[in-house]
């Protein structure tokens, strides 16, 4: 299209016209990369965990490998959400028929001891409907469980991607 102006001001306004009415096309370079979902386990092993089911003492122990995994989902524009996941099998060798612990649902996280040889550095996990108890024979790793496992309870964390958000930020 060409067009001619008379004047400046009519030129000015022509400019001003095309500036508000004309919408830039997103450069090759400036299209959104599609997001990739992606599971990072932090921590898994053995542990013991308190069965439901009554013996003839007490509650049974039974020996399951937990394994503690994020998931990155794609949340707002401009954001990730992580979510932490907490499900347990009976051995290493099982990728199926997990339990998953509600995170999500979980108030707290503590440690304790108990008097069970084996099982006597606690990890006890709260939600409204339920305690799950763990127990493992090695103070450190009770612990290290315990500082993973508090940092993922609760409601997802939402995270700035920072490749969709850092350029349109200002550059600060």
């Amino acid at each position: 299209i060409r067009m001619r102006a008379i004047g400046q001001a009519e030129m000015r306004q022509l400019l001003s016209t095309l500036n508000v009415h004309c919408i830039k096309a997103p450069s090759e370079a400036e299209t959104k990369p599609e997001f990739v979902k992606t599971k990072q386990v932090i921590r898994s092993g053995y542990l013991y965990k308190k069965s439901l089911k009554q013996t003839g003492v007490g509650k049974a122990w039974e020996r399951s490998w937990f394994v503690l995994e994020v998931e990155t989902n794609e949340g707002d524009p401009g954001s990730v959400v992580k979510t932490g996941k907490l499900t347990y099998y009976q051995s290493n060798k099982d990728t199926k028929d997990g339990v998953e612990l509600p995170l999500h649902e979980t108030v707290s996280v503590k440690g304790g001891l108990g008097k069970t040889k084996g099982t006597e550095h606690r990890i006890t996990i709260s939600t409204p409907k339920r305690e799950f108890e763990m127990g493992s024979d090695d103070k450190n790793l009770a612990a290290a469980w315990i500082d993973d496992l508090q940092a993922w309870i609760g409601l997802p964390k939402v995270v700035r991607d920072e490749s969709a958000g850092g350029a349109s930020s200002g550059g600060a």
